[in-house]
């Protein structure tokens, strides 16, 4: 399942264009004009609950609605009753082509007003979905500054997820524009509120699925093992399509980064164990790769080529067998101080040629240190001497100490949230949770 092909809920207002209201249907263009005149200036939040209760798919707008935007509503100031026609209109597109849509859409999202359309953010990310599944179809470069710029008006904090996430990276991922998508996945998501950001269960598990992609497609392999991780490990009931997709991804990287499978948290065996019967070939694939010898991973690539083909995997199912290649040449390090190229070459299955060009290479990139003696056709290999002594890796270090040190803070925050939280509180005070069991809290034992 490609990002473009995912299930997601802005495909349903394409689907229901072909649904027209009739007179007697559509609402009148009056009570709306006035209502969002009268209330636009001192009393937002009135409106804003007025608009919430109004179901846009229900009802239409007459043609001259359209005309109300520019005219009479002013972006900045109207916000709320752009989001209105223009929500209505996505649903039908009776009065405007999606080309004219898509334009006015594009125009809304970069000059709303920040502080208008968080009162009405459900609809705001509805119309954002809209949007992006006309634009993944005609113009997805031309809809990323508008959705980033949409994503950074609803969310509260960039700690926050929102609705809109999932289609800005969609977006990004059709248009190949991987570097804007990352200056939003590159946020740790610590806050999900659905009443602030306009979230469903759907829009975060395609958040997580699509950021798989994107860091993916960058080469940030341990980036997306993390997010295809976390949309496997998502609280639900039964296995999604997009799960699925996810599991294959995540089985591919966690051989090609780690050349072994990577068991998920123990709170995600039960959706594992419900992929597993639609995933064959890749478990084949993950138990062949253990297989000493690499004929057997080669076979299960070849018996099942056209699904990987159709996943989309096999440059990545290629990568795999070169690090494969290198784990070997690896371990040889481990064993013999001196080896001939040639034994080198017999031992991982290529020409002297193409082996002594990937102990170069290897040794450029730092995975072994060793020194090749061309005249005599021989590799010595020496030992990693990094004592942390130079200014390179102290400067490492010293990120890696600062990162734990702000992940220790925010997990200090997050407890104190929870501690102060009345569920919570008021569950301690009986001492056993919902399931019955006592409480026991031991987050200060363990830090």
């Amino acid at each position: 399942m490609s990002a473009a092909e995912s299930p997601h809920r802005g495909d349903s207002h394409e689907n229901s264009s072909v649904n027209t209201a009739t007179p007697a249907e559509q609402r009148s263009i009056d009570p709306l004009r006035n209502m969002v005149t009268a209330l636009s200036d001192n009393k937002i939040e009135s409106l804003a609950s007025k608009l919430n209760a109004i179901d846009n798919r229900a009802t239409g707008l007459p043609a001259e609605a359209i005309n109300l935007l520019g005219n009479q509503f002013l972006v900045d100031r109207h916000s709320l009753g752009w989001l209105e026609i223009l929500l209505t209109e996505s649903s039908r597109f009776e009065h405007i082509s999606k080309q004219e849509f898509a334009s006015m859409c594009c125009k809304f999202f970069l000059e709303c007003n920040a502080d208008q359309i968080r009162l009405c953010p459900v609809k705001f990310t509805e119309l954002a979905a809209a949007y992006s599944s006309v634009a993944v179809k005609t113009d997805a470069s031309g809809a990323v500054l508008p959705l980033y710029t949409a994503v950074l008006k609803l969310r509260p904090s960039s700690q926050h997820l929102t609705g809109i996430h999932a289609e800005l990276v969609k977006v990004c991922l059709k248009s190949q524009c991987h570097h804007v998508a990352r200056r939003i996945l590159d946020d740790d998501i610590v806050h999900i509120d659905d009443r602030k950001s306009g979230t469903t269960a759907l829009s975060v598990l395609l958040y997580f699925y699509y950021g798989g992609l994107t860091y993916a497609a960058s080469r940030k392999y341990d980036r997306a093992l993390q997010f295809f991780s976390t949309a496997l490990s998502l609280p639900s009931d039964s296995v999604s399509a997009v799960m699925v997709e996810a599991y294959k991804k995540y089985t591919v990287l966690c051989i090609l980064q780690h050349g072994k499978p990577i068991d998920l948290p123990e709170y995600a065996r039960f959706i594992v164990r419900s992929i597993k019967p639609f995933v064959t070939p890749y478990v084949e694939l993950s138990n062949a790769f253990l297989d000493s010898e690499d004929s057997a991973f080669l076979s299960v690539v070849e018996k099942h080529h056209s699904t990987f083909a159709e996943d989309r995997n096999i440059g990545l199912l290629q990568q795999c067998q070169e690090r494969r290649t290198r784990r070997s040449i690896q371990k040889l390090t481990q064993t013999f101080l001196t080896l001939s190229l040639d034994a080198i070459a017999e031992r991982v299955g290529l020409d002297r040629g193409s082996i002594e060009a990937l102990l170069v290479q290897m040794i450029s990139d730092g995975a072994i240190h060793a020194t090749i003696d061309q005249p005599h056709g021989t590799v010595v290999f020496r030992e990693d001497n990094d004592g942390f002594d130079t200014e390179e890796s102290l400067a490492r270090l010293q990120e890696c100490i600062t990162a734990t040190g702000q992940l220790y803070d925010r997990i200090k925050d997050i407890d104190t949230e929870l501690r102060t939280a009345p569920k919570y509180v008021k569950k301690m005070s009986q001492g056993k949770d919902d399931n019955g069991d006592m409480v026991v809290d031991t987050f200060d034992d363990a830090v």
